[in-house]
């Protein structure tokens, strides 16, 4: 989650399009695009599962950030699988209120 967070940060589109499971990633353009957000903070507020023996896992998180000089939040479900021994994004629950 973090490593992903940090791609997004320092715009690296090629990382997260590695580390999105392929059945629910969309295409390597549009993650290049250049994004108008600046990511200013990540708090984990929960995680569930994702532990050596498990195949999925969740993390909730809350992702702060500018966009066009104004504060957002993002807060998010985000769910993994393992796929071929590493974590994987795999999608992501947006919460009410964000």
């Amino acid at each position: 989650m973090r490593a992903r967070y940090s791609a997004y940060v320092l715009n690296k589109p090629d990382y997260i399009y590695h580390t999105w499971h392929e059945e629910t990633r969309p295409d390597l353009q549009a993650l290049r695009l250049i994004r108008n957000e600046k990511y200013i903070g990540l708090k984990i507020l929960k995680t569930d599962l994702g532990r050596e023996d498990d195949e999925i896992g969740t993390v909730t998180f809350v992702a702060t950030y500018e966009e066009q000089n104004a504060p957002k939040e993002l807060k998010e479900i985000s769910s993994f699988k393992r796929l071929n021994k590493k974590w994987v994004y795999y999608k992501g629950e947006i919460l009410a209120g964000c």
